[in-house]
């Protein structure tokens, strides 16, 4: 269904986004597996790689590269899918069900951290098929929680031997030490409570 501006990707981020909304991912417990199969899914099948990392039970994160030709450093794309516990009550609209109204997308997780999370796999997915994931390349990385993807980051670039494989340029993640480097202009659409 396209925006009432008739835009394709932006329809596409809105599908995602409302997608994982649906996937109650409260912590506790968590249950952050569900958002690494339906990722793994879509970037599977667009031609990632794909390694998944369990830290206990349903906590799972992902990880997904697409290779670049080497002459350009990697973009890193890093964000969490956890969101805190909700009182369904105190909601205008139920938390997990993505509802659209008045133009707004409402929902759990909408902009901490859910939105980033579809951010970074529109992101992925357009330089893939825009050819620019052939020169740059690209690693996603969803995470189960902030603090892993705070942990994730700086042992990225910590981690000498990843670092000389990904030889990562730039990333973009929730944490207030990240340049941004990519985003989409969603946010007329998102409403958080």
């Amino acid at each position: 269904t396209p925006t009432p501006d008739g835009d394709p990707v932006a329809a596409a981020a809105r599908v995602v986004l409302q997608r994982l909304i649906q996937i109650d991912t409260s912590n506790p417990p968590g249950h952050e597996w569900q958002v690494c199969d339906y990722l793994e899914e879509v970037l599977r099948r667009e031609g990632f790689e794909t390694t998944r990392y369990r830290a206990g039970e349903g906590r799972d994160s992902l990880r997904a590269v697409y290779r670049g030709d080497g002459s350009k450093r990697p973009l890193m794309l890093l964000s969490h899918s956890d969101t805190v516990p909700c009182e369904p009550e105190k909601w205008r609209e139920p938390p997990f069900a993505g509802v659209i109204r008045d133009g707004v997308l409402w929902g759990r997780g909408a902009l901490d951290d859910k939105g980033l999370v579809m951010m970074g796999l529109m992101t992925a997915l357009l330089f893939k098929r825009l050819g620019l994931g052939s020169i740059l390349g690209c690693f996603l990385g969803a995470a189960f929680d902030t603090v892993d993807a705070d942990i994730a980051a700086e042992a990225l670039q910590r981690d000498q031997q990843l670092l000389a494989h990904l030889d990562v340029g730039h990333r973009h993640h929730q944490g207030a030490r990240s340049r941004v480097v990519a985003a989409i202009g969603l946010h007329r659409h998102v409403k958080h409570q």
